[in-house]
């Protein structure tokens, strides 16, 4: 079982022991990872004081055999043996909007991101967007962003730039239908999933457009037009996605 050194994102922390800790980590280098850090909780310890979640520090350890990751075997933790703490964001403890928007983040991470499946970028994108939360005006915007990094390098990306129903062109509005069957957005009502009434059969319900809204500044400080952006989920099924000016390009 080869050892590993690489930059991480502590993502959810369970106690296991009086001493030690369970852990989900996103790496940069290796995907997400399911730890089990021994000892991590004594003062005296190579972790730091302990794991914290919504931290980023270089993680050491030993990583459980490629073999057992490709048989689907998740019962087993990987061994951490350090944790070096190296940034604990701030700026995301400061509001309770800003600590809602890095939960929701990391759990985003968690849901997409498969162990042993490697996303740089991702991590890039991730660790600038609680950096980014510290920015009372960016608003949730730095979540918005890592939301479209994470579908689309989790192949989850939807469509966007037509009606998948039709294959005709979207035009702006408030509120549009997302077929989970077709992979994208359709403001043909009753279309957007399987026939006989789709997969909602009820109308869509989504949280605030202007909560979820992301913006990102122009040279001359206005927000761009942009394309569409899922911003809630739905009791029935659906997905409600609200118009933004925020562009992921």
């Amino acid at each position: 079982m080869p050892p590993f050194k690489d930059q991480a994102l502590c993502l959810r922390v369970w106690d296991w022991s009086e001493t030690s800790q369970t852990a989900a980590l996103l790496t940069r280098g290796g995907g997400l990872l399911r730890v089990l850090a021994k000892g991590s909780r004594r003062a005296r310890s190579a972790f730091s004081g302990g794991l914290s979640p919504l931290t980023r520090g270089e993680a050491t350890g030993i990583a459980r055999p490629s073999a057992r990751l490709a048989a689907g075997e998740s019962a087993a933790l990987t061994t951490l043996t350090a944790w070096d703490l190296q940034e604990v964001f701030v700026g995301v403890r400061r509001t309770l909007r800003s600590f809602y928007g890095a939960m929701h983040a990391a759990e985003l991470l968690l849901r997409l991101v498969r162990e042993g499946d490697p996303h740089a970028e991702l991590f890039d994108d991730a660790v600038a967007a609680l950096r980014g939360l510290a920015d009372e005006s960016a608003g949730l915007g730095p979540v918005v962003r890592l939301q479209w990094s994470a579908l689309t390098h989790s192949g989850h990306r939807p469509e966007i730039a037509h009606d998948v129903s039709t294959g005709g062109a979207l035009r702006r509005r408030a509120v549009y239908e997302f077929s989970p069957e077709r992979g994208g957005l359709t403001r043909t009502p009753g279309r957007a999933g399987v026939a006989g009434g789709g997969a909602c059969g009820r109308r869509p319900w989504s949280t605030s457009a202007g909560w979820w809204a992301g913006r990102r500044a122009g040279a001359t400080g206005r927000a761009r037009p942009g394309p569409w952006l899922f911003s809630g989920g739905t009791r029935s099924g659906c997905w409600g996605f609200h118009s933004t000016p925020w562009s992921p390009s």
